[in-house]
């Protein structure tokens, strides 16, 4: 048996798990594409054996490969994933969003020279810059996978981000081109490729015109959000200036949320974008927005946990943490909240007693802690962190926790009163 052909069977026997790892991936791109407000059509594969044993026997030629795992090591494309964007602005939110849910191997931006001399087999001078997009190499993170997937973490997958155009372009220009079953292309025929190329990369143009146009048209009407992603685009484009790099969080959540309170038109939200906190990674925006609107509306919290029940029915992709189930634990978790209602409301008049004209929506927490004892800091702070799991659904807590909790904080309540007076 020859390298090539072991190296063929042994892939045949491993198919089956590049297509998982493939598709592990592709459901972790969708579900945060979708959360993050990116439109895109995203899909996955593993390499097709037939495939790749033309590539394998074609790059032999000049590899002249010695050992199964040389092949490993350059066929990059077993696994594969593919995102093709509406818009190609959206590349960059898309490079953050791998950049924080994979361990990235290597990365790649093509074109890699703004133009190519010649084609491959004729004196045709290209006069278009070619395939445009982002390539990843990564892996999954052992720590987001259930304890009967983590065994994929090992497996490399490569990752394409291109505009829906592109895609398109340069999967006709690899299987005319690179794949040609009638003889090597003419001059016309590259020319007419060059040119189609041409027109992609104007077509690229009006879809970034099309995505400008759309801010404009949610900014301008102040009318109702028709979707998520219009909400992400008017939401990223105010908190830019302030936040270059913001995560956004769920914005899917955050659309039915605003729903359930009238409150999904541009002009509704617009007080509570202002002054957010720049650390995006610890607190994304939709729970900075969140929790700025709960602070004003008390009983909003149980529509924010209507929106989390209802959006995360819909998503398969995703489940939250469970907020409440049967009547003792909606009683546990009202009265948690009331607790913490009533501290943050304590902690928030003191204050304003000290800082009379700081905006009521934009004190921030470090601000609140500031006019806490240091002997009562730590335990605010977890108990604060609770309330954060509880109310954006990071993991799930018991009666017991919450009942413990609510016991803390009126105890705290108790002794921040007393130093009060």
């Amino acid at each position: 048996m020859t390298i090539i052909e072991e190296f063929l069977d042994r892939y045949s026997r491993e198919f089956d798990a590049y297509a998982e790892a493939a598709r592990l991936v592709q459901v972790i791109c969708e579900e945060n594409l979708l959360e993050n407000g990116i439109r895109a059509i995203v899909s996955s594969r593993a390499k097709r054996s037939d495939r790749l044993r033309d590539k394998v026997l074609e790059r032999n030629k000049s590899k002249k490969y010695g050992s199964v795992d040389q092949i490993y090591k350059d066929i990059v494309d077993l696994a594969g994933v593919r995102i093709a964007l509406y818009f190609p602005g959206d590349i960059d939110e898309v490079h953050k969003i791998i950049k924080g849910r994979f361990k990235i191997l290597r990365s790649k931006t093509f074109p890699e020279k703004r133009l190519k001399s010649k084609t491959h087999s004729t004196d045709y001078q290209k006069r278009f810059s070619g395939y445009s997009a982002r390539h990843y190499r990564l892996s999954l993170k052992s720590s987001d996978l259930a304890p009967d997937k983590k065994r994929y973490s090992k497996l490399p997958v490569e990752v394409q981000v291109a505009s829906v155009l592109m895609h398109g372009w340069a999967e006709v220009e690899h299987d005319l081109a690179y794949k040609p079953l009638s003889g090597i292309l003419s001059e016309d025929e590259w020319a007419i490729l060059d040119e189609l190329n041409g027109l992609v990369l104007a077509g690229e143009i009006s879809l970034e015109r099309l995505q400008r146009a759309v801010k404009v048209r949610v900014r301008r009407r102040n009318e109702r959000f028709q979707n998520h992603y219009e909400l992400a685009t008017y939401i990223f484009d105010r908190v830019r200036k302030l936040i270059p790099e913001p995560v956004m969080g769920r914005l899917d959540v955050l659309l039915r949320f605003l729903q359930l309170i009238s409150k999904d038109r541009p002009k509704e939200i617009d007080q509570y974008l202002e002054d957010l906190d720049k650390d995006t990674e610890q607190r994304p925006v939709v729970d900075q927005l969140v929790d700025r609107i709960v602070r004003t509306n008390r009983q909003s919290y149980e529509k924010y946990a209507q929106a989390r029940r209802e959006v995360g029915e819909r998503n398969p992709y995703q489940s939250f943490p469970r907020l409440d189930t049967d009547k003792s634990d909606q009683i546990a978790l009202g009265q948690f909240l009331t607790k913490w209602r009533q501290l943050e409301a304590f902690m928030l008049r003191t204050h304003r007693s000290k800082s009379p004209t700081t905006k009521f929506l934009h004190v921030a927490w470090p601000a609140l802690m500031k006019s806490i004892s240091l002997t009562h800091k730590q335990e605010l702070i977890q108990l604060r962190h609770l309330r954060n799991e509880v109310v954006h659904g990071t993991r799930s807590v018991d009666q017991e926790e919450l009942a413990s909790a609510t016991e803390k904080i009126s105890q705290l309540l108790s002794d921040l009163s007393k130093g009060a007076t």
